[in-house]
């Protein structure tokens, strides 16, 4: 399944993350941090570095695809 993971994409990686608490405990451990690195530079063109000191290789691609917004800003009501 290793070998075979590290052929997808890593938007690919991430969904499949997301289909099962076991699929999920593998991809998103640091110890397969390779199969990550090895999917993002197989593509063509190759997503640019991982900045590792701010993000983990799934955040990463997370960032990378998807639409999301972690950030909260709150703006002050006037009352």
């Amino acid at each position: 399944m290793i070998q075979v993971a590290s052929h997808l994409s890593p938007y690919d990686i991430l969904q499949l993350s997301r289909s099962s608490k076991e699929l999920r405990a593998i991809l998103l451990s640091r110890k397969s941090r390779g199969i990550w690195i090895a999917a993002r530079q197989d593509m063509v063109p190759p997503m640019p570095d991982c900045p590792e000191e701010h993000l983990s290789e799934p955040r990463y691609a997370q960032l990378f695809y998807e639409r999301t917004c972690d950030v909260s800003i709150r703006v002050p009501t006037s009352r």
